[in-house]
């Protein structure tokens, strides 16, 4: 038991480091650049590449009062609404009229409730008190960057200890573990979270707490992350949590109900499930009683499913989910494909069908073949449902798959295939060669597509010239630095 109390703290510990070290590194490379240069204003913020929305409504909440806007998301402090507005395209919004946003009129976004940013609105709280300023963009960027340290460092122990689990030797199941660690940190996909903080990143976030979870069947810290896991969920995106729960609850109904009790459904599903919803509808109902001219915008059903009938974006149900594969999803400056190359979404797909198809000898496939399809929930059920909402926004929603497809192809596929074989290194050699090639390739995508700042990374040495001034000799030939 103090072995494995041991052990657990010494593969946490690990993961926390590498995750720092990768932080690190990334600040020094790829997102080495100047917030507040001209280059970056030009580049990066006039084209609409970074955003600032999440600044200029934690701004709005602390000049106008958070429980004045009972901490929802304000449309009228958002730059991108305000043109929208001036240019009439908001058709989808289901805006009737003009919008009086420079007069009493208050519109809020009625999708999501934006509560999952009050930590980056107390942190900019917390620095006005202490330093009489509010951190700016270096701040967002960090609170970004951390969020994405946290799902790979989650779901990175999550397949260290789900291989570990199968009989895997430590060393084996660290290296397969960092390898999904690693790939998820550097993923570009991830890594935009620099410019722009969806909230299917905070989704993710609590998500891995719930697969994190899942390796711990009857612990107590399993019941804590479990519980934290699907409240963060709820408030961080209602609709996707909403249809993750009931995907989970059909996977448990499906493959054996006993998960039900041995998750304790009651106090760690349905409790902080109900309790996020009620924090929700107590929001809106707040704003709706006390904040006069109130209205709520936000795209339709029909339209967020695609059965409104508009085939201006895609016409067939698998051309709006796959299209961000063969296409690419190209932006930044220089217009490089930000959603990785494309091997991984392809592999990933013969991964999880691998994995959840095919039989396999192993005595421990059934839990890694649960934690994959558990994982699945997280993205599967969504897309399915909401293509539109999928298709465009091909930087948000195609991140929920990463989760599945990576612990698939970099850990469960490995996992199993070593389990059943006396000699495992090579399958572990090759899962680590493979993670390390997806991650030089992706961190090569991203740094075309948003170039870092690579003067201020050039050493001056000094250059030797030849000295052809009029008192040197042709046959002594002078060199001056």
């Amino acid at each position: 038991m103090v072995m494995r109390c041991r052990e657990s703290w010494y593969t946490a510990g690990l993961h926390s480091v590498v995750a720092v070290v990768v932080l690190v590194a990334l600040f020094l490379t790829v997102h080495n650049r100047d917030l507040c240069s001209d280059s970056f204003e030009r580049d990066y913020v006039e084209t609409r590449v970074f955003q600032d929305r999440w600044n200029d409504l934690s701004d709005f909440w602390a000049t106008d009062g958070w429980w004045t806007n009972g901490g929802l998301w304000c449309l009228n402090s958002d730059l991108n609404f305000n043109r929208w507005a001036e240019d009439g395209s908001l058709e989808h919004w289901s805006v009737e009229g003009p919008l009086d946003l420079s007069g009493s009129g208050r519109y809020y976004y009625r999708s999501n409730s934006a509560i999952s940013l009050v930590p980056l609105h107390l942190a900019r709280q917390t620095k006005v008190m202490i330093t009489g300023s509010p951190g700016g963009r270096w701040l967002l960027v960090l609170h970004n960057q951390l969020i994405v340290a946290g799902i790979g460092l989650l779901i990175g122990l999550t397949a260290t200890r789900a291989t570990r689990a199968m009989g895997l030797s430590l060393t084996h199941a660290l290296v397969l573990g960092l390898g999904v660690q690693l790939v998820l940190q550097t993923h570009p996909l991830l890594l935009m979270s620099y410019f722009r903080l969806y909230f299917e990143h905070l989704f993710l976030l609590f998500g891995a707490c719930v697969l994190l979870a899942a390796t711990m069947p009857r612990h107590r810290l399993g019941n804590v992350l479990r519980f934290i896991g699907v409240l963060g969920m709820m408030l961080a995106d209602l609709p996707l949590a909403v249809l993750t729960l009931l995907a989970w609850a059909t996977l448990n109904l499906i493959g054996n109900r006993e998960w039900f009790r041995q998750e304790r459904w009651s106090r760690f599903v349905l409790l902080p499930a109900g309790i996020g919803l009620a924090v929700i509808a107590l929001q809106y109902t707040f704003v709706a009683v006390f904040q006069d001219n109130a209205s709520f915008l936000g795209s339709s059903l029909l339209f967020r499913t695609g059965l409104d009938g508009d085939t201006t974006r895609f016409e067939s149900l698998w051309e709006g989910i796959i299209r961000f594969i063969p296409d690419g999803v190209f932006y930044g400056p220089n217009k490089a494909a930000a959603s990785g190359i494309p091997i991984l979404w392809i592999a990933g797909f013969l991964g999880v069908a691998s994995v959840l198809l095919i039989p396999h000898r192993s005595p421990h496939a059934p839990a890694v073949v649960r934690l994959v399809a558990l994982a699945g929930t997280l993205c599967f059920p969504f897309i399915v449902l909401f293509s539109n909402a999928f298709w465009i926004h091909p930087f948000a929603y195609p991140m929920l798959l990463l989760p599945v497809f990576v612990l698939a192809i970099l850990a469960a596929v490995p996992a199993l295939l070593a389990s059943t074989n006396r000699m495992r290194w090579p399958f572990i050699v090759f899962a680590a060669a493979f993670a390390i090639s997806l991650t030089m390739a992706n961190l090569r995508l991203f740094a075309i597509a948003f170039p870092a700042n690579m003067v201020s990374q050039s050493a001056q040495f000094p250059t030797l010239v030849p000295d052809t001034s009029s008192d040197s000799r042709p046959e002594q030939v002078l060199w001056r630095v």
